[in-house]
């Protein structure tokens, strides 16, 4: 509706989807990717322990994937450029797989997943800065999303320790993700991510009622 009416609010609902997102998925990638091979061991037995790495990757496509591409443009009728980043991507994707494959694997084929999949999001990038007459920095809450990412990184000590003197240990990771997770809201709360700060003071509400 906003973008039929050529009005930038529907953008700016998006990017703070974006940062909702993004709040949700980096503590979960931090953890995952941390404790991967304990979760991929635990999950599939010792058998599958070599596709950590895969899961890796997964986890790296799932943080691109915070932000959604492709509603801007479907918003505004601009559907055939989804079409497009489609296809380049399958260019792009099917030379990696079968080059990156034979040189390293199964690993070769997340890496070229991953590729394919960054050129979706840059293509669609370009054409929303170009359909909205943004630059760069008008594509995402980018101060918020740092400061995101900069509070999951500084919350990443409990994880490591436990990762490092408890390797194996679904106990210890268990415990270090619940420390992570309240050090991570904390964090945020004191480098005031303000829209998030709202999205917890509605949650706290819910839960008192």
């Amino acid at each position: 509706r906003h973008a039929a009416n050529d009005s930038t609010e529907g953008l700016d609902l998006w990017r703070l989807a974006n940062v909702y997102y993004c709040f949700l998925a980096f503590p979960v990638f931090m953890v995952l990717f941390v404790f991967a091979d304990l979760f991929i061991v635990t999950l599939f037995t010792e058998a599958y322990r070599e596709a950590t790495g895969v899961f890796q990757i997964a986890l790296l496509v799932m943080i691109r994937q915070c932000f959604e591409m492709g509603t801007p443009l479907r918003a505004a009728n601009a559907n055939r450029h989804v079409l497009w980043a489609n296809v380049i991507a399958v260019m792009v994707h099917l030379p990696l797989l079968f080059i990156l494959s034979k040189a390293i694997g199964i690993l070769g084929a997340a890496v070229a997943w991953l590729v394919a999949d960054l050129m979706i999001a840059c293509y669609l990038g370009s054409r929303i800065m170009e359909r909205y007459n943004i630059p760069l920095s008008g594509l995402a809450l980018w101060p918020q999303v740092f400061k995101l990412a900069g509070a999951a990184a500084l919350a990443l000590p409990p994880l490591l320790l436990a990762s490092y003197f408890a390797n194996g240990s679904l106990l210890a990771a268990f415990a270090a993700s619940l420390v992570f997770g309240g050090l991570y809201i904390w964090l945020v709360k004191k480098i005031g991510v303000t829209e998030i700060d709202a999205l917890l003071q509605s949650l706290l509400g819910l839960l008192r009622r």
